[in-house]
């Protein structure tokens, strides 16, 4: 908000990073104003109602009418710094599993030895039926496509 806009005795909302990077509301009363900056008491905001934090003096940048803008500002905040650092979403991969492919994939996977599976450290007595479910394989996708259409014949 703009200094002009803030008005003595109201409640405003922001948030800030408190200790171990959580997230808090925070209501400031304001008490005092003068050309660019405010003064106030700053409280944080939780379900069970605001606790004292202390007195502030700061500019009114980061003010906010409602809680509900307040909380809005900071999912914009989030986004857009997640838009600026990882502008591209990572998409989980999905397994599409049928029994041939996991056959297919247990008779090729460069991680099964000897009746072990290397990725998550277990026996597997009977791989056609237990490995390669949860994904984290490690497997020829040609010798899984041969080993498909040798199956399919």
């Amino acid at each position: 908000m703009k200094n002009d806009q803030i008005e003595v005795g109201h409640d405003y909302y922001g948030y800030d990073c408190a200790d171990n990077g959580v997230f808090r509301l925070l209501r400031y009363n304001i008490t005092s104003k003068e050309t660019w900056a405010c003064s106030g008491t700053r409280y944080a905001v939780d379900e069970l109602g605001s606790g004292l934090i202390g007195f502030w003096r700061g500019y009114p940048d980061n003010l906010h009418k409602t809680k509900e803008e307040a909380i809005a500002a900071l999912k914009a905040h989030v986004k857009a710094l997640e838009e600026k650092h990882f502008p591209t979403k990572l998409e989980p991969k999905v397994h599409i599993v049928n029994a041939v492919t996991v056959e297919a994939c247990c008779d090729t996977c460069t991680e099964l030895k000897d009746d072990c599976c290397m990725v998550y450290h277990v026996r597997i007595s009977n791989p056609s039926n237990n490995i390669c479910r949860e994904g984290g394989y490690n497997c020829d996708p040609e010798a899984i496509n041969n080993k498909v259409i040798e199956v399919q014949k």
